[in-house]
């Protein structure tokens, strides 16, 4: 298994923050809900950035492009994801996409999604490790362990040179 570079992240919180993205926004709410005319996401606050997750919620392309108009300046990324892999898997396998700027890396994205996967209970098994593959940058490997002290995770993620698409 070769990667590149890992980058550490040292603190991943979800606090319960859940929101819902629609034609009026993103807003957030105090329970995760699903509204028909919205599409629901999690926030997940990495190193003081806040991405939102959109997983296991089918957002079509072209609704992708209108929610991306009205991403608050509060968000720093989002990402759509879905599940590839059985919730068995020893690898966590999450094909997804991100809207990004600049100074969020593919890294806190592919680690801010395994975060959101592992919060939701998508797992019969805790995964070893996650394989995010991040379009439209190369796939991720990405660690996570929970520090029940800090009530946040840590771990780090890297380019996996072996998943090249």
């Amino acid at each position: 298994m070769a990667t590149g570079p890992k980058v550490r992240f040292d603190s991943g919180f979800i606090n319960e923050q859940w929101g819902i993205a629609d034609t009026a926004g993103f807003r957030l709410t105090e329970t995760c809900s699903y509204e028909p005319s919205g599409f629901p996401f999690t926030v997940c606050r990495v190193d003081g950035r806040q991405v939102a997750v959109f997983l296991e919620v089918e957002v079509p392309v072209e609704a992708r492009a209108d929610l991306a108009s009205r991403k608050p300046n509060w968000l720093d990324a989002v990402v759509y994801g879905k599940m590839l892999s059985d919730p068995y898997a020893e690898v966590a396998i999450i094909e997804a996409h991100a809207q990004r700027s600049d100074d969020v890396g593919p890294q806190m994205c592919a680690f801010a999604t395994a975060c959101v996967a592992f919060d939701l209970g998508l797992f019969k098994l805790e995964p070893r490790s996650y394989l995010v593959r991040l379009d439209p940058c190369p796939s991720v490997r990405v660690t996570i362990q929970f520090d029940e002290d800090a009530e946040s995770w840590l771990g780090e993620a890297a380019v996996d040179l072996d998943d090249i698409r």
